[in-house]
């Protein structure tokens, strides 16, 4: 029987055989790892070395012509060390196959078989497959809007725990201080009063020409009358009003360091209360992320066992913040930046004092632009709801302007502070690979 020739190819073993030769049969496709089946003869199996496959090729032969090999001789496809290697065969002669190569082996079945008819051989493309590792995706920062709408979804769906975690230092904290600064503001009322009266002996000046300018152009009775009664009441509240602030005006200086202690008071008070009310709304948003339910009293429970370092904390930055404010503001915007995940870094790390101040400024600089597009947020809600207690309430009620503000920014407060919580989250878990079985664990740290 006449032996055909034998290819070796880094592929699927396919095989296909020579045309029909006198009572040979004709060859189909390939058959896997096996060889085809040609006309009467014998296909070789292909072997597996390595995770590769080797086909072999089929043997034409037929009746006729001496065992000569009908039609094109098959192809078989194999693979030796992920290059193409052929054995050829002399016609007539059963010269074994040799591989020019020592190792048969690939990484696994190669695909895209390319089936070319006869005359041409059955292989695939040779090409090289590399096993890839799969790679883990990259943790993804969230942006400012995506914290933001989770924050709102947060709040709206966990609106009444989460206002009562914060009002029960928030409120008591605001009364204090409205207190406090409604007390040393009003001496500053004397000065207010002091312009006030400017205007009204003003207006009494201009009661007076309009009044000698009605004698001068000889008007009626009726309405020189009516320009004295104008005239004689501006003068009398220009007199109640000088009466009532004599001897009342604070000095320049005095009026300066009144505002500088009221300064210091109510920025004192209200980054306290901030820090702490963040730590509650720290343990209260974390619970929600791990599927808790705690309710308002359980949130301070825990947040009450990491009071003492947190107010080791926030005490210190409350006062470097009110100094930074006194003089010029923006020193005391720049604290205040800087120490903005106080609350978060004493809640779940357990960090205090100056290791908590540092932890913070570490954290905050590895991702300073998206704290402090949070930071104008906060402020500009913060601004917002001063503004409009001011529309609403006069100046004069300092107590009253000072607690219905305080009241509007506790309104809107758990909204910047759940953005807080997520945005730390967000730099732990890229920093730190800190993920919901890290948090998880914090909890129960708190919980122990």
């Amino acid at each position: 029987m006449g032996a055909g020739s034998v290819q070796i190819q880094p592929c699927a073993g396919v095989s296909g055989g020579g045309g029909p030769d006198g009572g040979g049969a004709t060859s189909k496709g390939g058959l896997g790892a096996g060889g085809g089946t040609g006309g009467g003869g014998a296909g070789r199996g292909g072997g597996v070395s390595g995770g590769a496959v080797v086909s072999g090729g089929a043997l034409g032969g037929g009746t006729g012509s001496g065992g000569a090999v009908s039609g094109t001789p098959a192809g078989g496809c194999g693979a030796t060390g992920g290059h193409r290697t052929q054995a050829p065969a002399p016609d007539g002669s059963n010269t074994a196959v040799r591989a020019k190569t020592s190792a048969l082996a690939t990484l696994g079945p190669i695909p895209n078989v390319c089936n070319m008819w006869p005359p041409m051989d059955i292989c695939s493309l040779a090409y090289d497959e590399v096993a890839v590792a799969d790679e883990p995706n990259p943790v993804r920062d969230k942006g400012l809007a995506d914290i933001l709408v989770e924050s709102f979804g947060l709040y709206r769906t966990h609106a009444r725990p989460l206002l009562l975690a914060c009002a029960l230092v928030f409120v008591p904290v605001s009364l204090a201080k409205s207190c406090a600064t409604s007390v040393i503001l009003t001496p500053t009322l004397a000065a207010r009063s002091a312009t006030d009266m400017v205007e009204l002996a003003r207006g009494a000046d201009d009661s007076r020409r309009a009044l000698a300018d009605a004698y001068s152009r000889n008007a009626d009775a009726e309405t020189i009358d009516r320009l004295q009664r104008e005239n004689q009441r501006r003068l009398e509240q220009v007199s109640h009003e000088a009466s009532r602030i004599a001897g009342g005006i604070p000095g320049r200086w005095t009026l300066w360091l009144v505002g500088v202690l009221a300064t210091l008071v109510s920025a004192l008070a209200f980054a306290v209360a901030i820090y702490v009310t963040g730590g509650a709304v720290t343990v209260a948003v974390a619970d929600r992320l791990t599927g808790g339910r705690a309710g308002w009293v359980e949130t301070w429970m825990l947040a009450i066992r990491r009071l003492g370092r947190l107010l080791a904390a926030a005490v210190p930055a409350a006062g470097l913040i009110a100094i930074g404010l006194v003089f010029w503001v923006i020193p005391g915007l720049v604290v205040a930046f800087c120490f903005a995940l106080i609350a978060q870094v004493a809640v779940i790390e357990g960090l205090g004092g100056a290791a908590a101040l540092k932890r913070s400024t570490e954290l905050v600089g590895s991702d300073w632009l998206r704290v402090a597009l949070l930071f104008a947020v906060f402020a500009a809600l913060t601004w917002a709801a001063r503004l409009l207690a001011d529309l609403f309430v006069p100046d004069s009620a300092i107590f009253l302007t000072e607690l219905v503000g305080d009241l509007l920014v506790l309104a809107v407060l758990p909204l910047p502070l759940i953005a807080n919580v997520l945005l730390y989250l967000d730099v732990r878990k890229r920093r730190d690979n800190f993920g919901d079985d890290q948090l998880r664990a914090a909890l129960e740290s708190l919980r122990a």
